[in-house]
C-alpha cells in the first residue's frame, strides 16, 4: 500500500510541486527568437541548436524585466550539484546580456549574492558585480518533512539538510575556456580565479 500511496500522490501533483521549474516559459515570436540569438551568439556559431529559447521574470534593480536564454553553460545531472544551471541572459528593455546562475544552497548559509557583494565591498580582486540575486521562496525542498512518515520503510532519523533554490545575475559573463589560444592564457585565468 506504501508505494500506492506514493504513486497516487505523485498522480495529483501540479508541475511545480513535482519539481518542474514553471518560471521558464517558452519564447515562440520569430523576432525575439531571431533577437535573442544575435545577442547571445554574436559570431553565429549556432551554439547548442537543440535549446529552446525561453524566458524569465527577474526583480533587477526593483522592477521585474524579462530576461531570455538559450543555452546552458552549466547544467548538473550528477547528485551532486543538481539543480546547478548556469547561462547568459539578454534583457532587451536594457539591451544587454548578463549571466544567470541559480543552484541549491544548504538554508543556514548566506545566499551567494550577499557573499559577493561583501568580497566586492572588501575590495578582493576579480570578484563579479552582482546585479540581483537571492532565493527562490517557493523552491524550498521538503525531504526532511518526511524522513518520519508512515509510508517511509527506512525511517531512519536522518539529519536532512533544508536547501533552498537561490539564484544570482551579474553583470560580467565570462568567456569559454575553448576561446583560450595559450597555456599562459589558461593559466592567467586560473591565477585570477
Amino acid at each position: 500500500i506504501p508505494l500506492f500511496a506514493f504513486f497516487h500522490r505523485l498522480s495529483q501533483m501540479t508541475d511545480a510541486e513535482i519539481g518542474r521549474d514553471v518560471r521558464f516559459r517558452p519564447v515562440l515570436a520569430a523576432e525575439d527568437i531571431l533577437l535573442v540569438k544575435g545577442k547571445l551568439d554574436p559570431k553565429n556559431d549556432e551554439l547548442n541548436l537543440s535549446r529552446q529559447i525561453v524566458r524569465l521574470k527577474l526583480p533587477i534593480k526593483g522592477k521585474d524585466q524579462e530576461v531570455f536564454a538559450w543555452y546552458h553553460i552549466v547544467e548538473r545531472e550528477t547528485v551532486i550539484g543538481r539543480g546547478t544551471r548556469a547561462f547568459p541572459v539578454y534583457c532587451k528593455e536594457t539591451d544587454t546580456v548578463m549571466f544567470y546562475k541559480e543552484g541549491w544552497r544548504i538554508e543556514q548559509l548566506d545566499t551567494e549574492a550577499n557573499t559577493l557583494a561583501t568580497l566586492k565591498r572588501n575590495k578582493v580582486e576579480f570578484i563579479p558585480t552582482v546585479i540581483a540575486g537571492g532565493d527562490l521562496p517557493d523552491q524550498v525542498t521538503q525531504n526532511h518533512l518526511y524522513t518520519k512518515k508512515e509510508w517511509n520503510m527506512s525511517k531512519k532519523d536522518s539529519s536532512i539538510s533544508v536547501r533552498v533554490n537561490n539564484w544570482l545575475l551579474i553583470e560580467e559573463v565570462g568567456m569559454p575556456l575553448t576561446s583560450l589560444t595559450s597555456t599562459k592564457g589558461i593559466l592567467q585565468v586560473t591565477k585570477d580565479a
